[in-house]
């Protein structure tokens, strides 16, 4: 009898293992990051830190992991958490936005240096070395290039303005880092 009591708990016990880990995940399932960044460095010295990827969650939760060059491999993270406040900000910021036209996928004939992966909402835009154009170089650009420089200039500016809710929140955050500012 104690021999089949025995097997029995040990199955139990197994069970648990095995179930335990989808069991103790479904909680975090159902957070789901309103704000990501993704800073891949594709030039420098392979097996050197360069880069990060930053994922802000509904709960105010905060993944920064810093990133190998050339790799999208974390060496670390490390965790914070900010006020809902500043994440209802960046909920608001991402809302306004109106980028439903938009293109996930921006090309400015950049190939080299950074690739930056901007998750807004679970809408992700690419590109490589994202840069704001003013009016006057605007202008100057063909056709083609005109549009995707709009479209890049428009990711910009909700990124500038997540950027400041960050700073508030005291994080800095730019296109190439994110740090913690020390109090």
């Amino acid at each position: 009898m104690k021999n089949i009591f025995t097997k029995k708990l040990l199955l139990i016990f197994l069970c648990f293992i095995l179930l335990s880990p989808k069991v103790l995940a479904e909680p975090f399932k159902k957070i789901k990051p309103i704000f990501s960044y993704e800073c891949t460095c594709n030039i420098g010295e392979l097996g050197k830190e360069g880069g990060f990827i930053l994922m802000l969650y509904e709960n105010g939760f905060i993944k920064h992991s810093p990133l190998l060059v050339g790799e999208s491999i974390p060496l670390y993270t490390d965790s914070y958490i900010i006020d809902k406040k500043y994440v209802d900000e960046i909920s608001a910021i991402i809302d306004n936005a109106k980028l439903e036209d938009v293109p996930t996928v921006l090309y400015n004939g950049s190939e080299d240096g950074i690739t930056n992966n901007i998750g807004l909402k679970g809408t992700y835009y690419l590109a490589s070395n994202i840069v704001y154009t003013d009016d006057e170089n605007l202008e100057a650009l063909k056709l083609g290039e005109k549009q995707n420089a709009i479209y890049e200039n428009r990711i910009v500016a909700v990124f500038e303005d997540i950027q400041k809710v960050f700073e508030n929140a005291g994080f800095l955050l730019s296109f190439e880092h994110f740090i913690k500012i020390e109090d």
